[in-house]
This record gives structure tokens, C-alpha cells and sequence, in this order.
């Protein structure tokens, strides 16, 4: 690993290495590995306080990760993960094939080790998500009894085994399609709640600008406050809250995408900083430059997670399924507003 002023760089040549586990600052990844002979799949354990990887798995499958995070599962208090990956179509190490095939790993959080891997055949799986203490939700693409189209199928996790049992499966309704409406903001971002207000963030597109911003609302759903964090088209924008700081921040980053022929990048007005803002009124507390040295990105705008004092948001947008970049995981200390890039793998 290399360390230079802030930033931590730490180069995957071969195995070394969102959840949180009760008492430290750890999240998990999924990532590339590559050499010169192959590309592997990874999950990786990152420790936010020293800002290094503290572990990392080879899954051994081929084919492309439906998510940069591994689903997080708890079992008295020890966290199980479950990375999923499909093949069969043109992705990140996924090899073309006459059919689609998806495979899980369920891995334990705590030493890395895999407690289970098995595919589902014929199946292009799109989401995972939880929906009690030992079950999950799986989106997927496929046949089922005779009937092509797209189904939600619910999964308990054998705890014991690590295997996932089918419990039930349906076609995709109406009601699977509608989402939050508010104002003229479709499906805005949840960031936070308190006792009369509830805060999101969203997009407004304007002509051919889209410009993401954070949303007030009363508990009626009525807007009370907006305000513009930045113009998504020519910008990454990642927004979190921090419970710790209470305070609302805005990562403002410049991308590279160099698989376009010619290359696509943010202008160069864009400064990388992060803005400190304040959830009562939306006014900006302080804002922080970011050294960025010769790192690129991909073209990104999401949530950022929380753990403890930590922001931090994980770069793992593909540019080109063809083609490899370097994937960072950029973490901010919130009581030392320190911030931090951290190398994982390749997106």
C-alpha cells in the first residue's frame, strides 16, 4: 500500500483485501481482480478507521456483479453476505453463451470464508434486498412454469448452511413499478427523518440539464425547502447524512470515461470538494476541497452510506463492460474532515 499525504492507495495484484458489524467501522465490497492471466470476482472487507482493506475472498465464478455491495444479513450479530454474479450475457467477466446463468455465494462477514455457493440456472437476476431478519427478495429475469417475463421470488437463508430455500415466487405487478411521487421529484432518494420533516434528495431536469437537489418535506409529502447540490450531466454527485454530525454532504467529483471514442470528461471548472450543509435550512456550513491526484471516474450520482463518523461512497460504475478501470472507495471523517481514497480492485 501506498500512502501519500490523505490518500490511501492500496494496488490489487492478487488476494489481498455495505454492512456494519457491531463495534467496528467495516464495510463490505464487491470488485474486480486483474492480472495479467485473468479477471477474478472478490468481495472485500474494508475497515473505515484505518481506511485499508482488511480481508478479501476469491469467489471463483465467472461473470458480472448485480451490485457493488454484497447483500448484509445478521445472525447474532455476526454478519453473513451474499454476493451475486451473472453470466451468459456481455459484462464485466462474464463469458457470451447460448443462456443466462446466476450463482450466490453466501460468505461469512466475520473471517471471509464461504459457507455456500450454488446457481440459479436460466435465471438473469436484476436485485436483492431483505425483507425480514432471515429472508430475501431476488428480482429476475426468466421462465417459470412455462411463463417468460419478469418474477419476485422470496428466499429464507439456512443459517446453518448458508443455502438460500425458495419459499415463493410471482410474476411482477402493477403495484411493483410505482414509486414515490413527490412534486415533480419521481422516486427521490431517502436521506433522513425527524419529528416533522422528512428530507430527500432527486432529480429536476431542466431542458437538457438534470440537476440533483435536496428536498424538504412536511409529513403531508408538501415541499417546504429545495436546494440545488449540482448539475448531475456534468458532474458525479454522491449525497449522505451523517447521524454522528448531523449534517447533510454532497461529494462533488469530476469523471473520465475512456472507453467513448473521443473520451467524455467533466469539465474543467469542476473543483472536487465535499459540502457540509445543514439539514434546517439547506445552507452550506463549509465546503472542502478534495485532492483527487490522478484519479478518474466513472459518470456516478447516488447515496452515500454512514457508519459511525464515517461518510463514505463507493466508485464502481462501469465504463464500458469491455474494459477495466480502477474502482475506489472514498471515505470522509467527519471529525476530522479528512478525506480519504482508498483502491479496491477494478470496476
Amino acid at each position: 500500500m501506498v500512502i501519500l499525504k490523505k490518500i490511501f492507495i492500496a494496488v490489487i495484484i492478487c488476494a489481498i483485501m455495505p454492512g456494519y458489524v457491531s463495534g467496528a467501522n467495516l464495510v463490505y465490497l464487491n470488485s474486480y481482480v486483474v492480472t495479467d492471466e485473468q479477471v477474478d470476482n472478490y468481495a472485500f472487507k474494508i475497515d473505515l478507521e484505518s481506511k485499508q482493506i482488511a480481508d478479501s475472498i476469491s469467489l471463483n465464478i465467472d461473470g458480472e456483479f448485480i451490485s457493488r455491495y454484497p447483500l448484509t444479513l445478521f445472525r447474532h450479530n455476526s454478519p453473513f453476505l451474499i454476493s451475486i454474479l451473472t453470466n451468459g450475457l456481455a459484462g464485466k467477466n462474464s463469458i457470451l453463451k447460448g443462456h443466462i446463468d446466476s450463482y450466490y455465494t453466501v460468505i461469512n462477514g466475520i473471517n471471509l470464508n464461504i459457507v455456500f455457493q450454488d446457481s440459479l440456472p436460466d435465471r438473469q437476476l436484476s436485485d436483492i434486498s431483505i425483507v425480514s431478519g432471515d429472508s430475501i427478495a431476488i428480482e429476475w429475469l426468466g421462465n417459470l412454469n412455462g411463463i417468460g417475463g419478469w418474477f419476485k421470488s422470496k428466499y429464507i437463508i439456512d443459517f446453518s448452511n448458508g443455502r438460500l430455500i425458495n419459499i415463493s415466487n410471482r410474476i411482477f405487478r402493477e403495484e411493483d413499478y410505482t414509486s414515490l411521487t413527490i412534486g415533480q421529484y419521481y422516486a427521490p432518494k431517502f436521506i433522513k427523518a425527524d419529528s416533522t420533516h422528512k428530507f430527500y434528495w432527486g432529480y429536476r431536469n431542466i431542458n437538457d440539464s438534470s440537476y440533483v437537489n435536496l428536498i424538504k418535506v412536511n409529513h403531508d409529502d408538501n415541499i417546504v425547502n429545495e436546494f440545488t447540490l449540482g448539475e448531475r450531466t456534468i458532474a458525479n454527485i454522491g449525497i449522505g447524512y451523517s447521524q454522528f454530525a448531523d449534517r447533510i454532504y454532497a461529494i462533488i467529483t469530476p469523471f473520465k470515461l475512456l472507453s467513448l471514442y473521443p473520451p467524455i470528461a467533466s469539465p474543467n471548472g469542476i473543483i472536487p470538494r465535499i459540502d457540509v450543509i445543514d439539514p434546517v435550512d439547506f445552507h452550506i456550513i463549509q465546503s472542502i476541497t478534495i485532492d483527487m491526484y490522478d484519479i478518474y471516474l466513472g459518470h456516478e450520482t447516488g447515496s452515500a452510506a454512514q457508519i459511525g463518523p464515517f461518510i463514505y461512497y463507493y466508485y464502481f460504475e462501469a465504463d464500458g463492460y469491455g474494459c477495466f478501470d480502477p474502482a475506489y472507495l472514498f471515505i470522509f471523517d467527519t471529525r476530522t474532515n479528512e478525506a480519504t481514497w482508498l483502491r479496491v480492485g477494478w470496476r
